[in-house]
């Protein structure tokens, strides 16, 4: 499907003769080799993963504790402020050892107005840290790291063992962790095939690192993957049947950073779409041989928003010639000839290209060069060799029994 919408090409990437790429992780060969192996594998991974859920009364009492320790200690110098939680702890992706991601949103911020002031998230950042200091009992290790995009402050909460990170920016993190928890929860098989690719074999590869993806990006590639071959439905289709009455109360209608947020309840996701009744086997081959080709790959955008590719050399003239096609038509701040300017600088040249399903100028993959990108591709088109020889094994073996 993938080629005939796109035109992809699938097969491996023509690589110079002195290029030394990576081999696949011998774990790696082990189960993606053998069907029955792999699947037990990642069952058993996925059971732990949904262990780690909020049902799961250890975790939600730890995660209040947690919670209630901050408001206690803050509550003489943030009044009005509010806590989320967000990442792998509420999209149903933690694993035991997961860190746990919290947004600190100081009265009336949680649509952005911090979001561009980085000085004063950074003080925030500080402020809290010396706050945290004070209560030795419930806090150590604390790390203000004021250099990083979205300024942090790192620290373990001593009464639970959780180690965390907490931010100010805005609340655009939260709402895209509800969004994937959405995509996650319309079907186990998707939420099988995102823990499948994010918590065993990119880590096994070495493709979740500093360098490489982050386990957002990851999970937004098998996503946007899945959009694509139409296991599951775009953003798009779920902003049409969000619910957009005035009672403020009943509203799905969100706007962050002036970013469109809008999402319609998981509830009415199910009602509106199906997922197909494909094998959790065939959802992982799939996502291999989608991105096996570097070559087609640096060539396109991949939007989640609309979970279709669009040409790079096009792209930037989206905010002009068609706004309602990304949502820019609803942005409020600006207008289309910068964004434009944003997005050329953003997503042009030849690196990895996805981007953000809400905030429209953010490439999610923008640190995967074509050397990283090369690498990713040949690792999937080895992975996907090994998973046909198990099943030409299992087709020849059956053959020669019944012969």
């Amino acid at each position: 499907m993938m080629k005939r919408k796109y035109v992809f090409t699938i097969g491996t990437s023509s690589l110079d003769a002195y290029d030394k790429l990576p081999e696949l992780h011998k774990t790696t060969l082990s189960e993606f080799g053998n069907k029955e192996v792999l699947l037990k594998s990642i069952d058993k991974q996925f059971v732990e993963i949904i262990n780690q859920e909020m049902f799961n009364t250890d975790i939600m009492d730890r995660l209040l504790m947690l919670i209630n320790s901050i408001y206690k200690c803050t509550e003489n110098h943030f009044e009005g402020s509010k806590i989320y939680l967000f990442g792998s702890r509420m999209s149903g992706l933690a694993l035991k050892d997961s860190d746990v991601d919290l947004y600190f949103c100081i009265a009336g911020t949680f649509g952005g107005a911090l979001s561009t002031d980085r000085d004063c998230q950074k003080e925030l950042v500080g402020y809290l840290g010396k706050i945290f200091s004070c209560q030795s009992n419930e806090y150590k290790y604390i790390r203000q790291i004021t250099r990083a995009l979205v300024p942090i402050v790192k620290f373990l909460h001593v009464p639970t063992g959780l180690y965390c990170d907490i931010s100010f920016k805005s609340g655009l993190s939260t709402q895209n962790t509800k969004l994937i928890r959405l995509y996650l929860s319309l079907n186990e098989r998707v939420h099988w095939v995102v823990c499948a690719v994010v918590k065993r074999w990119a880590l096994q590869n070495y493709m979740k690192h500093t360098s490489m993806f982050t386990s957002f990006a990851l999970t937004w590639l098998v996503l946007f993957y899945l959009m694509a071959t139409e296991v599951v439905p775009p953003l798009k289709l779920l902003r049409e049947h969000a619910d957009y009455s005035k009672n403020t109360f009943e509203s799905d209608l969100m706007f962050i950073e002036d970013w469109d947020c809008t999402v319609c309840t998981l509830e009415k996701a199910k009602q509106i779409w199906e997922v197909p009744t494909i094998s959790c086997w065939d959802l992982l081959f799939g996502f291999f041989k989608f991105y096996s080709d570097s070559g087609d790959l640096k060539q396109y955008v991949f939007c989640p928003a609309i979970g279709k590719a669009i040409r790079k050399d096009k792209f930037h003239q989206i905010p002009i010639l068609h706004p309602d096609i990304l949502n820019f038509n609803k942005k409020k701040n600006g207008n289309p000839f910068d964004w434009s300017k944003v997005l050329k600088y953003t997503f042009c040249g030849e690196n990895l290209a996805l981007q953000d399903p809400f905030d429209l100028f953010n490439n999610l993959t923008r640190c995967i060069v074509p050397r990283k990108l090369q690498i990713f591709s040949h690792l999937c088109n080895k992975t996907m060799e090994v998973m046909k020889n198990q099943v030409q094994k299992n087709y020849n073996l059956s053959y020669s029994q019944n012969n």
